[in-house]
């Protein structure tokens, strides 16, 4: 048995193991007709053809015809330890479920991640379920965007907003990633930044009602008063009788 280092240079060219191995078999032969006492049973003519080496020989010249057939060198060269698998083999052994089936198993969990996620007592229940979500279909940015809100609500204000940029490289139109990205940076006070991504929303959702009243809000630090009364119109429009209602109606001087 060679050292792994020795059984790595061989291995490493079919040439250089032909030469080495060849060689080798015609020397074993040798040693075993060197070795091998003569008995008398098996005859004169036997024993010259040992004496002479042409046993040996014949021996090393089928072994010979043998190892030149393809399909036998390709053997003797074979690894069959399972490190040395080839990466993308392992890759598609642990490729993640695709196909309908998991999309739609996908879009379940992430139901049941809404469902859940309104009551804080099942807070964590619904961000296994969205995680389970994006295991089985990546592409679900509304899955990245509610499991941003959870951390938004952790105040893990950092991670809310890698999940929402996140959300936004998988679908560059999710107008709610959007949206949270405006009101964390206006939380900060980057209005202007704010103001960016409250548009951006708007442009993929022009009914988004608290994009507009946001955005008015926004407006309003950049001394927009105009424009910023627009999207409070708007907002009543759409939302008459909400919570926030009776502010958009305050910043209309109603």
């Amino acid at each position: 048995m060679l050292t792994p280092p020795a059984r790595s240079l061989l291995e490493s060219s079919m040439v250089l193991q032909l030469m080495v191995q060849y060689p080798a078999l015609v020397l074993l032969g040798a040693m075993v007709v060197w070795t091998t006492p003569r008995r008398r049973a098996l005859g004169r003519g036997v024993d010259a053809l040992l004496r002479g080496g042409a046993a040996g020989l014949a021996v090393a010249a089928i072994l010979l015809m043998l190892w030149m057939l393809p399909r036998l060198v390709d053997a003797a060269v074979l690894d069959f330890r399972v490190e040395t698998l080839r990466e993308d083999v392992v890759r598609v052994l642990r490729r993640p479920p695709a196909g309908e089936e998991a999309r739609r198993t996908a879009y379940e969990r992430y139901l049941e991640g809404c469902r859940l996620d309104e009551d804080e007592a099942t807070v964590e229940r619904a961000e296994e379920a969205y995680v389970e979500a994006l295991r089985l279909d990546p592409s679900l940015a509304n899955a990245l965007t509610n499991l941003g809100n959870i951390h938004y609500r952790r105040h893990d204000l950092e991670q809310a907003e890698r999940l929402y940029r996140h959300a936004l490289a998988v679908d560059p139109e999710q107008p709610e990633a959007h949206y949270n990205l405006g009101f964390l940076r206006l939380e900060e006070g980057e209005a202007e930044q704010a103001r960016r991504q409250f548009e951006a929303a708007l442009e993929v959702d022009p009914a988004f009602a608290d994009a507009h009243f946001n955005l008015g809000l926004t407006l309003e630090l950049l001394g927009d008063t105009g424009e910023a009364q627009t999207h409070f119109r708007i907002y009543l429009e759409l939302c008459p009788d909400s919570e926030w209602s009776a502010e958009a109606r305050r910043h209309l001087g109603r």
